[in-house]
């Protein structure tokens, strides 16, 4: 976690438990005496709310009566009991999040990602696994000119613009001492912080309502997350990655009407085929788009998908064409049919089959080509290459009809199952937390369980409202001729109008995310102190008034005969934490690092 954010939350600490120990007002051991001293057994039970007869047996009284003799207050904070809980299950979880991937370039960037990801662990855990799920497609955010990026596919020249880029991005935020130090460090310390718990449970019943087990369960979503980033090892440093493509682009090469002739993409234009994108125009609505931080990928799925379908499309129809020994330039090289083979042009010297006019160049990468017979036509030396190369870039982004977003059902189903996994993640991990606190008495739906059960749906909220925001924004971009530098001369299928209100509620749906998701991570870590702080040891709290309502008590003293039952719901909660997290981190490792397809196949 970022200085600036534990400092906020040391003061945090202290702010809060200020009032709550100058607001206090109820002691629980008086308050059962007054009760097992009283005459009166009306609204007096035991622990498993059944009414006794004899006031000196009831360890546990109706809501009603609990405000009328033990007062409306909460129990006296006591520093030792917060200190030993927060420091033992919460802070652990706030110095992992140091471990999590940055890099943005703004740091309010990277306090966002640190929110979002607290405030959302649905959102956090769909962008890791749909990352992951794509782990084999071409993260580059932008692609332009499909003359570009032909002449990248087949020159021969441009082998060393995809080794220079390779070598550029070969670098890792993976395993480090410290990282595999801090995960173990929490790891070790909520294994025997829970071991402690069970061990002592009979000898904490006093302090149970201040126990920290259902927070550390709510938290254990954090530990599959990190693990799996320094995993899959994501290249989010912004300045590394620009530095990466600006050094290759400076060797890219464009093809020409001369077939021998490329010549520097720099001496053309400033336009490469692969750019980090930079929005001028509407730039609030690419705003995560933009973004670095990996937990952006949300934003980044669907353009991505669009830009390795044409990659993988280009390179698909190039080495069909180059399976089939078809030459990139028919005026360069030429099938005998008869004998079946591939003869060079007299006079034309020594060639290259991938070297190509940029036309040609272009066909090869968009047709499959049949071996057909070629007559080789004189060279015009009319035109400049770089002029008649400006000439035929611009016809071809001219002719090209709109582009319209690939919805595709296998992105759709990478989208679904990483959604399903972020999900099950976060409602598993918290759900374990919600489960701890249901079975303690009084049983049922308290301040506690529910303040976890509001996180739950609010980060659930966070992860739809981003979701949904993604999808309008692609769907924005693609049907806004403002935001196209290949604009087309057919018809838009919707207006402009139309497509700024689209990106209007994008915006939108954004900002209410993010304000939700900074909201819900405020929270979960008020909600935690709180609980440590004795702030919730009232009887409204106490009573699990949620879910009994008129029929809530509250338990004054825990028994010895409540354990068996507290023991097994504690190890529910347990498993089900550890199961979701497990699952969630095994179902990564089975598609991380895919193997290649056999080249020989």
């Amino acid at each position: 976690m970022p200085p600036i954010l534990l400092r906020v939350v040391i003061f945090f600490v202290v702010v809060i438990s200020l009032p709550t120990t100058a607001l206090s007002s109820t002691n629980w051991s008086a308050c059962l005496a007054t009760v097992q001293n009283s005459t009166n057994t009306s609204g007096l039970f035991d622990n498993f709310h059944h009414p006794v007869t004899n006031a000196s047996l009831a360890t546990a009284v109706s809501y009603h009566t609990c405000t009328q003799t033990c007062g409306s207050g909460a129990e006296s904070f006591e520093w030792s009991i917060f200190s030993q809980q927060f420091s033992a299950w919460l802070l652990p979880w706030l110095a992992l999040f140091s471990q999590l991937p940055f890099g943005a370039r703004l740091r309010s960037d990277n306090i966002m990602s640190v929110l979002l990801t607290v405030g959302s662990p649905a959102l956090a855990g769909y962008s890791l696994a749909v990352t992951v799920l794509n782990s084999q497609w071409l993260a580059i955010s932008e692609y332009e000119g499909s003359g570009l990026l032909a002449s990248l596919v087949v020159l021969r020249v441009n082998d060393r613009w995809w080794k220079d880029l390779a070598e550029g991005l070969d670098y890792i935020h993976t395993w480090s001492v410290s990282a595999a130090a801090s995960i173990a460090w929490v790891l070790v310390a909520y294994l025997f912080t829970v071991a402690d718990s069970f061990s002592q449970i009979a000898d904490a019943l006093s302090d149970l309502n201040s126990n920290g087990e259902s927070v550390g369960a709510v938290f254990l979503w954090l530990l599959p997350i990190v693990v799996g980033w320094l995993q899959v090892s994501p290249k989010c440093d912004f300045n590394r990655v620009k530095k990466a493509l600006d050094k290759a682009n400076e060797v890219a090469y464009v093809a020409t009407s001369d077939p021998f002739t490329p010549i520097p993409a720099s001496k053309i234009s400033g336009r490469r085929a692969f750019s980090l994108r930079r929005f001028r125009r509407r730039s609030s609505l690419f705003r995560d788009e933009q973004s670095s931080a990996p937990i952006c990928n949300y934003a980044r799925v669907l353009p991505w998908n669009d830009a390795v379908e044409t990659v993988a499309e280009t390179f698909w129809y190039a080495s069909e064409n180059r399976e089939m020994n078809v030459p990139v330039n028919s005026d360069v090289v030429r099938w005998d049919v008869g004998a079946d083979v591939v003869a060079i042009v007299p006079g034309v010297g020594e060639s290259d089959e991938r070297m190509g006019s940029l036309a040609r160049v272009e066909r090869y990468c968009t047709t499959i080509l049949a071996p057909t017979r070629a007559v080789y036509p004189p060279r015009s030396t009319s035109v400049h290459p770089r002029e008649d190369s400006m000439a035929m870039l611009r016809d071809c982004e001219h002719s090209q009809e709109p582009r319209t977003p690939r919805w595709d059902h296998e992105v759709l189903k990478r989208m679904f199952i990483a959604s399903l996994l972020g999900l099950a993640l976060q409602w598993g991990t918290v759900g374990a937390g919600v489960v701890a606190l249901w079975f303690t008495p009084a049983t049922g739906l308290g301040c506690r369980s529910a303040s976890f059960v509001l996180y739950a749906s609010l980060a659930t909220i966070v992860w739809f409202l981003m979701l949904v925001s993604s999808f309008l924004t692609h769907y924005s971009s693609f049907n806004d001729p403002s935001l196209s530098d290949r604009p087309s001369r057919r018809h838009l299928r919707i207006s402009e109008h139309r497509s700024k209100l689209v990106g209007r509620i994008a915006i939108f749906l954004r900002r209410l995310g993010k304000v939700v998701a900074t909201a819900n991570a405020t929270w979960i870590v008020t909600t935690c102190v709180l609980q440590f702080s004795t702030f919730y040891d009232r009887c409204y709290c106490n009573s699990s008034i949620f879910s009994r309502r008129g029929d809530a008590y509250v338990v004054l003293k825990l028994t010895p005969d409540v354990v068996p039952g507290l023991r097994t719901a504690w190890i529910g909660a347990l498993v089900l934490a550890l199961g979701s997290a497990f699952i969630y981190e095994a179902v990564l490792l089975t598609v991380i690092d895919p193997p290649l397809p056999d080249t020989e196949s």
